[in-house]
């Protein structure tokens, strides 16, 4: 998976740039995992899951897999504004 380290610092490492997001799925997804959904808001993925430990994002668990809706993403991020 590329990243875009060099461009924006070390502390991007967890951004995709547009060829590896690209390569990650081909439809736009209603559901990202943890990973996916800290690319999508440009923070760690340590990030995401201490917001969904603190329940300040909606979320589900299927078996250790956890997934979240990009809706309830954008619910966040406009509750933050």
């Amino acid at each position: 998976m590329a990243t875009t380290t060099e461009k924006n610092g070390p502390c991007s490492k967890y951004r995709l740039d547009a060829e590896a997001a690209s390569a990650v799925r081909t439809n736009p997804p209603c559901v990202l995992n943890v990973l996916e959904a800290a690319a999508y808001l440009g923070i760690s993925p340590r990030k995401i899951r201490d917001l969904l430990y603190a329940r300040a994002i909606k979320h589900a668990k299927i078996g250790a897999r956890i997934v979240i809706r990009k809706q309830y993403l954008d619910e966040f991020v406009s509750a933050k504004w």
